[in-house]
């Protein structure tokens, strides 16, 4: 999602993002998404499942780009390495941004910088225990359960659109629809993560990470 590697492709995005509120940047990405997705729905037949695989394409790419815009706005620092296989996480269901790490939970820091290696205990404000955040990084085995729970939540919404999109019309109503509501849940995911200083594990991920 958003493979944003340049350093000046970075700060384009930095620019833009932050000449809008939250809500008009959500509204921004939505007419974006959700027009391809008409679009690309709108002839129907074998064409219109053909070019799934392109709306498809564009809507994680701008996806990835509507999250890092938020964390902009909110005036955060973006990690291009993390944040978008947490925000996955939240926007599945298997992390939950929060203010602090409760007893007996397992959870990462991800406002500012700790530096942490394996599973440590914190004195302090946080009862739980936290783990490094570059656990997430892209490609790591962290990211990749995420991903993998956060690809089945993404599949069912998406199998609803492949059905209706053989339908001349009605495919792009589906199209928009679906498109819009994904980008709309994964932008405010953004926004709790960024607004949160925690992200705290659901108990079957946890047991992944202490078995």
């Amino acid at each position: 999602m958003a493979l944003i590697e340049t350093e000046s492709a970075r700060q384009s995005l930095k620019n833009d993002a932050k000449k809008h509120s939250f809500s008009k940047w959500k509204k921004k990405m939505i007419v974006k998404t959700s027009g391809v997705g008409f679009l690309t729905g709108l002839p129907g037949g074998p064409v219109g499942l053909t070019i799934e695989a392109l709306d498809l394409a564009y809507l994680l790419a701008m996806a990835g780009r509507a999250c890092y815009g938020v964390g902009y706005i909110e005036n955060k620092d973006v990690d291009f390495d993390n944040d978008i296989p947490i925000i996955l996480g939240i926007w599945a269901g298997a992390l939950s941004a929060t203010p602090t790490i409760a007893i007996g939970k397992i959870g990462v820091k991800v406002a500012g910088k700790m530096a942490i290696s394996g599973i440590a205990p914190i004195v302090g404000k946080v009862a739980g225990k936290l783990v490094a955040k570059s656990a997430f990084k892209s490609g790591g085995k962290m990211a990749g359960k995420i991903i993998a729970i956060a690809s089945t939540k993404l599949v069912t919404k998406l199998t609803a659109k492949v059905g209706l999109k053989f339908i001349p019309l009605i495919g792009g109503l589906a199209g928009a629809g679906i498109n819009w509501y994904i980008i709309d849940e994964m932008m405010e995911s953004a926004r709790v993560y960024y607004r949160n200083d925690y992200v705290t594990f659901n108990d079957n991920i946890a047991k992944d990470i202490v078995t």
